[in-house]
């Protein structure tokens, strides 16, 4: 079972696994440091974009730099990934 290596498939479901929201593929993997995927909102017809989380230790503590490529402009998946990308990096 590879579960975080590069292809594996990616999916954010609710807790009981009868909703997919989003779906993609594990670009890259380089724990603890970096982790790279696709995404794509199961409910719009946009087209997949990129997410890389970085990670960077300095004094204190951990620094996560979150980057998104690829994501067309004005779209209903730049308004999410506006909004989810403002909860993952203040959470």
């Amino acid at each position: 079972y590879k579960a975080l290596s590069k292809g594996s498939p990616v999916q954010m479901r609710t807790p009981d696994a009868k909703f997919t929201s989003v779906v993609g593929e594990i670009l890259e993997v380089n724990a603890p440091h970096r982790f790279s995927h696709t995404l794509k909102f199961t409910a719009y017809d946009d087209p997949f974009c990129k997410v890389t989380y970085d990670l960077r230790e300095v004094p204190g503590g951990v620094e996560l730099t979150l980057t998104s490529e690829d994501v067309p402009a004005g779209s209903k998946t730049a308004k999410d990934m506006t909004r989810g990308g403002d909860f993952i990096v203040s959470t």
